[in-house]
């Protein structure tokens, strides 16, 4: 809109110098954008409709996992309907209005010469005023990127802050460099012409060159930033500090375990010898009645279900990864009853569960009824990281005992790796012993990666429609490149004058063009190769989306370059000249 309203300038100046004020041409203009933008956004209510309704159908079918298989219909209300295309319709007429309110503000002796636009105008701020804000911005990343040695949310958080800074910074340079314009045509070296006039035009209109690059660059950046998101098993599920909690299997019973497999009585109990189930190999856990609170639940939750375990055996292991955001963290040693002065009986929770499912911050209070019915309060101490243990309240076994007197036994145990047997022979062995207690043995990889899924989908989700924005992004640069060459046709024709052929000339607007794509595309990928550095280790492997995310604006954006070359250098260049 921009470049349409600089086109017409001459226009807007015509029209000031017969007597219309400002407020007119103004609304001029604005009538004109209006239209474009009503229709756009009707359009684009179908659009939304058709991709919410792929959306339902795939979480009710392919990505069933992502809503533990329950039925997801689409929703639609007519304020819905309405206030999509409402909002876009406001948001283009205030950026119209910003657009049209600086050109119009011009005399009608500047419109009428037709220069708006032709050229960028000076910066009111120095080129080393622009290195030093830039070279801040990269140190800044560096900074964040050496400095982050944590895990999971942290490192997501902190990698998508040193991106930022790293795109910006190159941005800002990449104006400082705009800014000097130095490349030069020498003469008899007609090789090299097309580089170095591609370079000159870049600079002279340094406003668009950074628009584009900014916008590709942002875009693709926010993209594959949301990577750093995806949750993945770890490369090595015995890891204690993996979501696994460096366990191989987890046990669920529906009848309670009344022996401690742990101990010679137990194992003699269920005839099992030293070598199929080492001694300490196993965690028992303590199980009340409640809801389960994890993202396979999509109901609320008001009474989750409790954990009794014992911290000292989860401490020795130092199993799991506790969150931490502030630079501390709890440890399991927290859920000892006389470490909280307040009263209240300690629990660690599921990160994700704490926040999403039972909306609690670390120092908030939960109450939970006993066996007798009676409110008991349980203060959240501490919060660990992605984990199989999702959708539960840990707290000691001594204060479960206190809460459950009645309830004996265990119902869910978590058994480490045993060197001597693959971790299938020990799931079909205890799925034997355990036959009478109605045990159901699954591999803690798998039940984390059921708790991953959901995740991931729902980013999927997103980064699909962020990556569509990135391609049409590459799309609206070859509209741009095909208005730039318009407007410079007869520059293209005095180039055709001077003796360069129709191909140099193609070559010179295709280098300048292309380079503002590839700069998007590396500054945007580079910055968040930074971004999900150290979150990759948690990450799921997608190689082959990222490379899709990236080919697809890239070749996307070369055929929309090329497509807007062929208006401009349609038919003979030198009859622009003369009309000139």
């Amino acid at each position: 809109f921009t470049m349409s309203a600089e086109q017409r300038a001459r226009q807007l100046g015509t029209l000031l110098a017969i007597g219309l004020n400002q407020r007119q041409t103004s609304a001029l203009l604005l009538g004109e954008g209006a239209v474009v933008a009503a229709i756009g956004a009707v359009l684009g209510v179908g659009g939304a409709v058709i991709y919410a309704t792929s959306v339902t159908q795939a979480l009710a079918g392919v990505w069933s996992g992502a809503v533990a298989g329950s039925a997801v219909l689409l929703h639609m209300t007519p304020t819905s309907l309405i206030a999509g295309p409402l909002a876009t319709f406001i948001i283009s007429l205030l950026a119209m209005g910003l657009s049209v309110r600086s050109l119009t503000r011009r005399n009608a002796r500047t419109l009428l010469s037709g220069g708006i636009g032709k050229v960028s105008s000076p910066s009111r701020l120095p080129r080393w005023l622009w290195l030093t804000v830039g070279a801040f911005c990269l140190s800044a990343a560096a900074i964040l990127a050496l400095t982050n040695s944590q895990s999971g949310m942290r490192a997501a958080l902190i990698g998508f802050a040193g991106g930022a800074a790293c795109l910006a910074g190159c941005l800002i340079l990449l104006n400082a460099i705009l800014l000097t314009g130095k490349a030069k045509l020498s003469p008899g070296r007609t090789l090299h012409w097309h580089r170095s006039l591609a370079i000159l035009n870049l600079t002279r209109r340094r406003g668009r060159t950074l628009a584009g690059v900014f916008m590709l660059g942002s875009g693709l950046f926010l993209v594959f930033a949301v990577s750093s998101f995806h949750l993945g098993t770890s490369d090595d599920p015995a890891r204690r500090d993996s979501g696994t909690g460096g366990f191989a299997l987890l046990v669920e019973t529906s009848q309670p375990i009344r022996y401690d497999l742990n101990t010679e009585l137990g194992r003699d109990h269920y005839a099992l010898s030293e070598d199929e189930l080492p001694q300490g190999a196993v965690l028992p856990i303590r199980v009340s009645g409640g809801d389960d609170a994890s993202c396979l639940n999509l109901n609320q939750t008001p009474t989750p279900r409790l954990l009794g375990v014992d911290p000292a055996l989860l401490s020795t292991r130092q199993a799991f990864a506790f969150f931490s955001l502030a630079g501390e963290s709890a440890t399991w040693d927290a859920l000892t009853p006389d470490a909280n002065k307040t009263g209240a009986i300690p629990v660690i929770a599921d990160a994700n569960t704490a926040q999403w499912a039972l909306k609690l911050a670390v120092g908030d209070t939960i109450t939970i009824p006993n066996e007798q019915g009676q409110g008991v309060k349980l203060q959240l101490v501490g919060t660990i990281e992605n984990s199989i243990l999702q959708g539960s309240l840990i707290l000691h076994e001594q204060a479960f005992e206190k809460m459950f007197p009645s309830t004996s036994g265990y119902r869910m145990m978590l058994v480490d790796h045993i060197p001597s047997q693959a971790t299938e022979e020990t799931a079909s062995l205890l799925s034997e012993v355990l036959v009478d207690e109605g045990a159901t043995v699954i591999p803690t990889i798998d039940r984390l990666a059921e708790y991953n899924r959901v995740q991931n989908t729902y980013l999927a989700v997103f980064q699909l429609l962020g990556g569509l924005g990135v391609l049409l992004g590459a799309l609206g640069l070859g509209i741009v490149t095909a208005r730039n060459l318009l407007e410079r046709r007869s520059e293209l024709a005095l180039l055709s004058a001077v003796g360069l052929s129709r191909g140099r000339i193609t070559r010179i607007v295709l280098v300048e063009h292309a380079t503002i794509l590839t700069l998007g595309l590396l500054l945007g990928s580079g910055s968040a190769a930074l971004a999900t550095y150290h979150a990759n280790s948690q990450a799921s492997s997608k190689t082959g989306t990222d490379l899709l995310i990236f080919a697809a604006p890239l070749l996307a954006g070369l055929l929309a370059i090329l497509t807007g070359l062929l208006p401009a250098t349609r038919g003979r260049l030198t009859e622009a000249l003369r009309n000139d």
